[in-house]
C-alpha cells in the first residue's frame, strides 16, 4: 500500500511537490491515530484515488494535492523558525497571526471527514 501512495503521490505532483508529498506519505503511515481507525482501509482508498486523479488531470485534485504540498513547506519552515521569533508583539496580534494556521487544520478536519480521507 505505502508504494501504491508513493507512486502515485509522485505522478500527482511536479517539481520540488515530490519531496514533501513523500514526506506527507510518510507521515501518514507512521502516525498511530490512523493506524487505530476501524475504517482506515476506506479512507486509504479513497485518499489513494485521489492522488491517481491528481495525476491524471490538472483539475480540483491537482490543486488539492500542490496545496497540501505547499502547506507542508511552510509548516516545516515555521517549526524550524517561527515567523514571530524574537519579537515584541501584543497578544492580540500573535493570536490574529495563529488563527489561518488553525483554520486551515479545521479545514483540512473537515475534508478527512466529509470526503472520508486521511489527509494530514
Amino acid at each position: 500500500m505505502y508504494r501504491q501512495f508513493l507512486k502515485a503521490g509522485q505522478a500527482a505532483t511536479e517539481g520540488h511537490n515530490k519531496k514533501h508529498i513523500r514526506s506527507l506519505i510518510r507521515e501518514g503511515f507512521e502516525n498511530p491515530t490512523f493506524a487505530r481507525d476501524p475504517e482506515i482501509e476506506i479512507k486509504a482508498r479513497n485518499t489513494l484515488r485521489l492522488l491517481q486523479l491528481a495525476g491524471e488531470r490538472r483539475g480540483i485534485e491537482f490543486d488539492l494535492v500542490r496545496n497540501l504540498c505547499q502547506l507542508k513547506y511552510f509548516r516545516d519552515r515555521d517549526n524550524l523558525r517561527p515567523p514571530l521569533f524574537n519579537r515584541r508583539i501584543p497578544q492580540q496580534q500573535k493570536a490574529l497571526h495563529d488563527q489561518p494556521r488553525k483554520d486551515l487544520e479545521l479545514m483540512i478536519e473537515m475534508l478527512n471527514r466529509d470526503l472520508q480521507l486521511c489527509l494530514l
